[in-house]
C-alpha cells in the first residue's frame, strides 16, 4: 500500500493526481497505431464520503474516454431520486517527488466538477488502497 505525507493547504484535503487512459485503453489504441493523450494533472478532493472516485466530465472527454456502461447514482441533491451517469475506466497516478504510484484500473463516474476548483473526487473505493498523512 502506497503511504504519502501530503501537506495540506487553505483548500482542504487536496492532492494533486493525473488521470489517463487505464492501461487496457491504451493498449488497445496502441494495437491499432493510434496515439492517445498524454494524463492531465488535476486536484482532487480527498472526500471520505464519497463512496466512488468521481472525475470532471471535461476531464475525461480531453482523454477522448466513452462511458462503458451508465449507472444510477444518488447523492446529496438528489435525495431519493438517482440519476444516471457514465461509468469510465482510467488511470490514476499519485506524483510525489520521492514515489509516483499508479493504479492503471480505476472504475470512475462521471461528475460535473466545473467552478469547484477541482477535478475529482477520491472516494472510498480510491482511499482504501493507500495511505494518505
Amino acid at each position: 500500500m502506497p503511504y504519502l505525507n501530503l501537506p495540506m493547504g487553505h483548500r482542504g484535503p487536496v492532492v494533486d493526481v493525473t488521470v489517463g487512459r487505464s492501461r487496457k485503453g491504451q493498449d488497445d489504441l496502441a494495437a491499432i497505431g493510434r496515439d492517445f493523450p498524454a494524463p492531465i494533472l488535476i486536484s482532487a478532493l480527498v472526500d471520505t464520503g464519497a463512496s466512488r472516485t468521481c472525475v470532471d466530465s471535461g476531464v475525461l472527454k480531453k482523454l477522448g474516454l466513452v462511458a462503458r456502461e451508465f449507472v444510477p447514482v444518488l447523492t446529496p441533491s438528489t435525495a431519493n431520486q438517482p440519476h444516471l451517469t457514465g461509468y469510465y475506466d482510467v488511470s490514476i497516478s499519485l506524483p510525489h517527488p520521492k514515489l509516483t504510484y499508479t493504479f492503471y484500473a480505476v472504475p470512475v463516474l462521471e461528475s460535473d466538477l466545473t467552478g469547484q476548483g477541482i477535478g475529482a473526487l477520491s472516494g472510498r473505493d480510491l482511499l482504501s488502497k493507500c495511505l494518505l498523512v
